[in-house]
């Protein structure tokens, strides 16, 4: 029958917690689905009274696009951040650990994630984030 309505009106929806966004995502890259994950995250876009995905989500695509080798889409998350987001946001919310796991994920392609690597690195460099030892370290 729905919700009841309150006053002849019906109750406003709550708003989706960002929370709920970055679970979905978590729970999706735990079961090995990044696809679905990916679909979740742009999907969230549309969520209605939602502002879309935080970077603590962002956070959890790009560390889970790493692990599990979708490296283009990784890094085109990193660039959406670095033209959208202050640098010291960044390097806060996303932190040192996934940049490591991102830059190891590309060494390990090779040749060819080289180009790739390239690009991230000029991206992070104009946006002023300062590259750390430990990204590169294995």
């Amino acid at each position: 029958q729905g919700v009841p309505s309150q006053g002849g009106r019906r109750p406003r929806a709550a708003p989706v917690d960002a929370y709920v966004g970055c679970c979905l995502v978590g729970a999706c890259m735990h079961h090995r689905e990044p696809k679905r994950a990916l679909e979740i995250f742009r999907d969230m876009r549309t969520w209605p009274h939602f502002d879309g995905p935080d970077l603590r989500t962002y956070n959890a695509m790009i560390c889970g696009l790493a692990r599990h080798r979708f490296l283009h889409e990784a890094v085109k998350l990193v660039e959406e951040l670095c033209a959208t987001q202050h640098t010291a946001r960044i390097v806060k919310a996303i932190g040192h650990g996934t940049f490591q796991q991102l830059f190891r994920a590309l060494r390990e392609r090779g040749d060819r994630a080289a180009k790739l690597s390239e690009g991230l690195v000029r991206t992070l460099a104009d946006a002023g984030i300062a590259m750390q030892h430990s990204w590169l370290a294995d």
